[in-house]
């Protein structure tokens, strides 16, 4: 097996175990992306708070609010 396809089948792996785990946990996936580094899972805003990290960024008067975390080896993000 090449490279490449290696990888596609580790973040394939990795994707499928934090999707089951997120679902398992109560959580809402919305949309998954192999990523072209790491799979990006993207859930429904959590009721209760998640540890992570928000990004903010600016675009003319537009504010976007961003949430992330790692599991898995996926990032997961969320709209605050």
């Amino acid at each position: 097996m090449n490279k490449p396809t290696g990888n596609l089948i580790t973040r394939n792996t990795q994707l499928n175990k934090a999707v089951r785990r997120l679902t398992r946990s109560g959580f809402q996936v919305r949309a998954t992306r192999l990523g072209n580094l790491r799979p990006v899972i993207e859930i429904e805003r959590p009721d209760a708070l998640c540890s992570g990290y928000t990004i903010t960024t600016k675009q003319g008067r537009q504010v976007n609010t961003l949430n992330v975390a790692s599991l898995e080896g996926c990032l997961v993000t969320w709209r605050a």
